[in-house]
């Protein structure tokens, strides 16, 4: 199988993250792919261009984020993802949760880049009033995180990882973000489980611009 990713591995943290703890990051080529180079052919495997894309031994392709953790974990016994039950939807909606901050840091990056003459003050601040709320719900929820990782808690780790290396730089170019922002503070069981998970190898396990994987 081939995982074709962008030149950031960062996007890819969560399939990677599966891949490891399903026991399939072995049967993957990693193949970085920039989905904004017009002689690219990631278009033949994925009409939208879009990364992440996992192209089977077959030919067919499978591409979404999470549509691709759920395929690599049923390769290795569906264990991150929940039979249907009431757990599932508490995980899945977790799951969205946490990649929903995570994609609301891009778009916070997205609006540090235009020039400072055009930032949208009110858009930015919109955005990080999301990122608050949101860290203030998973710590009410997480004295309830299951003992068992799962793909909620995937999404909240690389939710929060982000936060631990964005918010000062993207603090110091808008200005509704206070640069020294920790959001541990005020939150301490999520801060303590984030703190534990992440030192579980599969946290750890990277691949580097060319594709070369990087284990614990």
């Amino acid at each position: 199988m081939k995982l074709r990713f962008t030149p950031n591995p960062n996007y890819i943290h969560k399939v990677l993250v599966v891949a490891y703890e399903a026991g399939v990051a072995d049967r993957l080529t990693y193949v970085r792919t920039s989905p904004f180079d017009d002689a690219v052919d990631l278009g033949r495997d994925n009409p939208l261009s879009k990364v992440p894309t996992l192209v089977l031994d077959d030919g067919e392709a499978i591409y979404g984020g999470l549509v691709i953790c759920e395929y690599l974990d049923w390769l290795g016994g569906s264990r991150l993802f929940p039979p249907p039950s009431p757990v599932r939807f508490t995980v899945m909606t977790r799951m969205v949760l946490g990649d929903g901050l995570f994609d609301t840091m891009v778009l916070l990056d997205l609006e540090s880049w235009r020039p400072k003459a055009e930032h949208r003050v009110d858009y930015a601040q919109r955005q990080w009033d999301k990122v608050v709320r949101g860290l203030d719900r998973l710590e009410r929820d997480a004295p309830g995180f299951a003992a068992a990782l799962d793909i909620g808690q995937i999404c909240v780790a690389g939710a929060l990882s982000r936060l631990d290396y964005r918010v000062k730089p993207i603090g110091e170019l808008l200005s509704p973000i206070d640069p020294t922002y920790e959001w541990r503070r005020g939150r301490p069981t999520l801060a303590r489980w984030y703190d534990a998970i992440k030192q579980r190898p599969a946290m750890r396990f990277t691949v580097d611009k060319t594709g070369t994987t990087i284990h614990p």
